[in-house]
């Protein structure tokens, strides 16, 4: 199926008529005619009513149409990203990934960046033995993706919100509260929590105590030095639950992972960066990947904060 013609059958369906569209388009009706026809013969439906010089929509073009708008939509999306990307030829990057989940939408994203910048050198590491602002006052990270409570930053340091907050508790199947749809700490009372071991920045582990120190619930915790990145491994055989500011997506063989409600001290995921950096390529890429997300799921303000 030929994008050009599901983008001319929208302007039609928009327009209200072949020949006001044949004028939007700037090609002749007759032209324009023939390519619909081609089109119905290779949807094997047919997408208008035609009635002398009337036009109107069958059932199936009324049908179609919803899903050839986000055709659409989404092309212009992706053509609107690639000249976003050409607008800066990205070199060299150093990003901190904290926690065993994710950010939303920075695979996709560094996958379209390397498309276009195949010379990209793109370092991934893990945050867990870098402070926050000393690593990106220091120049050793030049960007920092983590979960975290709001607190005090140097006045160098911008932080970028790119998602709403969500929380997720990490259960063994056998727990009581395992077959819920979601679930508040009030439920876990009497549990044994599993902290998140000490890093270089403990926001995860901030968050944790927190919010347990908050919800008013007996608890016991579970605390050792184990990797963030086998932490989960600890709930299937019985070491505690673990409560988590990122989806697991992949949670372990044994446990449910299931939303975390009624947190009185949210952590927002946070992008951070420095507002002046010497790295050039720091300053597009905080700004091109907030756009992407934005655009892929309208999960945050078009107005990006900067903390000043």
């Amino acid at each position: 199926m030929d994008f050009a013609r599901v983008s001319e059958f929208v302007e039609i369906a928009r327009a209200g008529s072949l020949s006001a569209a044949a004028q939007t388009l700037g090609v002749p009706a007759a032209t324009l005619s023939a390519r619909m026809k081609s089109l119905e013969k290779s949807l094997g439906v047919g997408l208008f009513d035609r009635r002398g010089r009337s036009l109107a929509l069958t059932a199936a073009g009324q049908r179609f149409l919803p899903h050839a708008q986000q055709i659409v939509q989404h092309y212009d999306n992706q053509v609107r990203e690639l000249h976003a990307l050409q607008r800066h030829a990205y070199r060299r990057l150093r990003i901190a990934l904290s926690g065993p989940g994710t950010p939303l939408h920075l695979g996709p994203f560094l996958d379209q960046l390397n498309e276009t910048f195949p010379q990209l050198k793109l370092e991934l590491v893990d945050a867990a033995p870098h402070a926050l602002a000393g690593s990106l006052c220091s120049g050793e990270i030049d960007l920092f993706f983590i979960n975290c409570l709001e607190h005090p930053l140097p006045p160098e340091i911008a932080r970028r919100p790119f998602a709403a907050p969500a929380h997720y508790v990490l259960l063994p199947h056998t727990h009581p509260m395992a077959r819920e749809n979601r679930v508040s700490l009030r439920e876990l009372d009497g549990g044994c929590f599993i902290l998140y071991p000490h890093t270089a920045e403990s926001c995860e582990r901030n968050f944790q105590l927190a919010n347990l120190n908050a919800s008013g619930i007996r608890y016991t915790v579970y605390d050792s030095e184990t990797s963030q990145t086998y932490l989960p491994l600890l709930v299937p055989i019985g070491k505690g639950i673990l409560i988590s500011p990122y989806h697991l997506l992949e949670p372990p063989p044994g446990t449910v992972c299931l939303p975390l409600i009624g947190l009185s001290q949210p952590a927002q995921p946070f992008l951070f960066h420095l507002k002046a950096p010497a790295n050039p390529d720091v300053l597009p890429f905080a700004e091109d990947y907030l756009a992407f997300t934005w655009r892929s799921k309208g999960l945050i303000s078009t107005e990006v904060r900067h903390d000043h």
